[in-house]
């Protein structure tokens, strides 16, 4: 049955930008969601597109990312449980985790006396010649590690 059937425009308008179950919302899709609905419920892709522009741009894109949108709960932390963020050594022989720690916090909780939260953390780890690694990849905490 097609989804046209089973729910209305203004229907699937809610559901893009509110969410429903366990979807998330994307109202930050703006006038794209229009496009979408229309798209569920006639199949065909009825999104403008400037030809004369298009034409003169050799990247043209009729679609693009406007950037990557961050899950978060209503409180502005990650929706999982905690640690947001990990630091692991890996035994590459094994194919074992031998140790993990918790990487980054946010201040504010840490104020409230939640500590070992972990935090979004993007980036990776520079190893010296002698096998001192570097890693300062937390966007919260601004500080590097220090390993136990």
């Amino acid at each position: 049955m097609a989804i046209g059937e089973r729910r209305s425009r203004q229907e699937l308008v809610k559901y893009i930008n509110e969410g429903t179950g366990r979807m998330p919302g994307f109202s930050h899709l703006g006038r794209g969601v229009g496009e979408i609905v229309d798209f569920l419920l006639t199949g065909k892709d009825t999104g403008a597109v400037d030809l004369a522009v298009a034409a003169k741009d050799p990247n043209f894109q009729k679609y693009r990312n406007e950037g990557y949108i961050l899950m978060r709960d209503p409180d502005g932390y990650p929706p999982l449980t905690p640690p947001w963020g990990t630091l692991n050594a890996i035994d590459l022989n094994k194919g074992e985790i031998r140790w993990r720690i918790p990487f980054g916090e946010y201040p504010e909780l840490v104020a409230k006396g939640i500590k070992d939260t972990g935090s979004d953390n993007y980036g990776g780890p520079v190893v010296t010649k002698s096998g001192l690694l570097f890693i300062g990849a937390t966007n919260f905490d601004k500080k590097l590690p220090r390993l136990r």
